[in-house]
């Protein structure tokens, strides 16, 4: 029986999501992804505008990589603090709007008055509402963020980066804690081939890096059938966690036609994209 999914990351040590706290600003750990694959992490965080952030090149408008038009909404919200705003990632295709997900503000003291936690897209030292950047090589919305917080007031102009749409070529492989699995999103020509038949994954010790002939596979030839661009894949790692002062490693290649490719390599000071020759054949049977 074969299994159709897939994919990704570095292995050491994964720890659950806590958002940040009570009474100080948002932040990425305050980010809810509702569709997955979609992970946030700090691009910028500030408590002074200077240098480039008074310049931000944002705009209202960008299409990402599957041709899906991109919009962050605000949606208001009824809390015992009285009106809050929840940040929405959403994306619009065929007529279809789809939440990726969000960061909402977060009610503090309801019975002094209304203390919340808020934060809104605005460009940081600006006062321009509803401006972001898709970056179409890495599949990945830049957002300019301010996040306030009451205990004690404090702001924080900062750019969050939401990750996991499509990119542009590379794999780019992540890991979800709570389902064990490990997942990447099909890239528009990935690692620059024009289509994708299929994918294999490998695990090792990264001790052995960059000896890819010990690679063993966790997953073949899949899915069942060829994928298209933004399909999400995802594989079940049942692998224990590596032996302390140790780590894995995930890899994967695409298939297409007679070519195989499994990303770059940087020896040596030289560039090369890694021999697929060196990957033993992947022979996989679900246990």
């Amino acid at each position: 029986m074969r299994y159709v999914t897939a994919v990704v990351v570095l292995a050491l040590a994964f720890v659950p999501v806590i958002a940040s706290e009570p009474g100080q600003p948002l932040d990425c750990s305050d980010w809810v992804a509702v569709e997955s694959g979609y992970s946030c992490s700090v691009y910028l965080a500030t408590t002074t505008c200077d240098g480039w952030l008074n310049r931000w090149p944002g705009g209202n408008v960008e299409v990402d990589n599957e041709g899906r038009l991109l919009r962050i909404r605000p949606t208001g919200l009824d809390t015992p603090c009285g009106g809050a705003t929840r940040t929405d990632v959403v994306v619009l295709q065929g007529g279809i709007e789809t939440l990726i997900g969000y960061f909402s503000d977060r009610c503090i003291s309801p019975i002094t008055s209304g203390y919340i936690d808020s934060t809104e897209n605005t460009t940081p030292c600006t006062s321009d509402e509803g401006v972001f950047k898709f970056d179409r090589i890495d599949g990945r919305l830049i957002l300019p963020l301010i996040s306030h917080g009451v205990n004690p007031p404090a702001t924080v102009q900062w750019v969050a980066v939401i990750n996991g749409f499509t990119s542009a070529a590379e794999i780019f492989q992540s890991f979800e804690p709570l389902q064990s699995a490990l997942g990447f999103r099909v890239p528009a020509q990935p690692e620059g081939l024009p289509a994708a038949d299929s994918f294999d994954t490998y695990h090792g010790n990264l001790a052995t890096l960059p000896d890819w002939t010990q690679a063993q596979p966790l997953q073949c030839d899949y899915p069942q059938t060829s994928p298209s661009v933004g399909d999400y894949l995802t594989v079940a790692d049942t692998l224990p966690d590596p032996a302390p002062g140790s780590g894995r490693y995930y890899v994967t290649a695409v298939h297409h036609q007679e070519e195989t490719r499994f990303g770059r390599q940087f020896i040596g000071g030289a560039l090369s994209g890694r021999n697929p020759e060196t990957l033993p054949v992947c022979d996989w049977e679900p246990r």
